[in-house]
């Protein structure tokens, strides 16, 4: 369940890089990496948010 949030990064990305151009670029795709940090996810409040 953790892993999910890689998966369809790395789906959008394949999908944004390789599918979606008339040119195909690897090395954009293979570039193209989450930030690092914590991730806010649907349904939870985001993690600036005031209680």
């Amino acid at each position: 369940m953790y892993e999910l949030g890689v998966v369809v990064h790395e789906r959008s990305a394949w999908i944004r890089h390789m599918l979606t151009p008339k040119q195909p670029d690897m090395g954009t795709c293979l570039s193209d990496v989450l930030p690092t940090g914590l991730r806010d996810f649907p349904g939870q409040a985001p993690a600036n948010a005031n209680p």
